[in-house]
């Protein structure tokens, strides 16, 4: 069975996972310099640790009551596709 989100609030289909307390790192490729300026080529960002802290609507934010995938999946504002 699939589901997808549809806010009450503006009908977006697109829920968030919002993580706290997270380190994200850039590794660094390489390090560009000219005349006027210093910029760096960035590979993928890494993310490590942190915690759920909720879930909620990626276009106004509306947040959805549930503290993990399960809960998420039983919330009314889940419809089967």
């Amino acid at each position: 069975m699939k589901k997808k989100f549809s806010c009450p609030e503006c009908q977006c289909d697109i829920v968030e996972e919002v993580t706290e307390h997270v380190t994200v790192s850039y590794p660094i490729i390489q390090i560009n310099i000219n005349e006027e300026d210093v910029e760096a080529d960035y590979d993928d960002a890494i993310n490590e640790g942190g915690e759920l802290s909720r879930f909620q609507c990626s276009n106004c934010g509306f947040i959805i009551e549930a503290s993990n995938l399960e809960e998420l999946s039983k919330s009314e504002y889940m419809k089967s596709v």
